[in-house]
């Protein structure tokens, strides 16, 4: 089921990426085969991220923990502006996200209840 929800109510569940002008300009101050001081920098202020996660956060898309974070202006990105995050943030302030369930009316009620819509559902085959 692909569903559309507000990115400001979303507190549920793809990569992490920086900009690849930003990787460049830092592996050109490193040594060959290494990476710059920046990025490990950064590398381990995402780990120390994952880590703070609660269980119900680890089983959500890291993607969509970061984009809900960079839409409530999270420190995190004060410290990294280049760091883009997927999935997209649509004009109109929602994200499209895949969810796996057994749909029924009450989950269709929940879904809509939080704002979100239901953009197509599919049974497995």
């Amino acid at each position: 089921m692909k569903c559309k929800f507000p990115l400001a109510i979303i507190t549920i569940a793809a990569a992490l990426l920086v900009a690849p002008d930003q990787i460049a300009a830092q592996s050109a101050a490193s040594a060959p085969g290494q990476i710059s001081a920046i990025a490990a920098q950064q590398i381990h202020m995402l780990n120390e991220e994952k880590k703070s996660r609660t269980p119900a956060q680890r089983k959500i898309n890291s993607g969509l923990l970061m984009s809900i974070k960079r839409h409530r202006g999270d420190a995190l990105f004060n410290s990294m502006p280049s760091l883009r995050t997927s999935p997209v943030v649509n004009r109109d302030g929602t994200v499209l996200v895949d969810i796996r369930a057994d749909v029924d009316d009450a989950l269709v009620d929940a879904i809509e209840a939080m704002g979100g819509s239901i953009v197509n559902s599919h049974a497995r085959f």
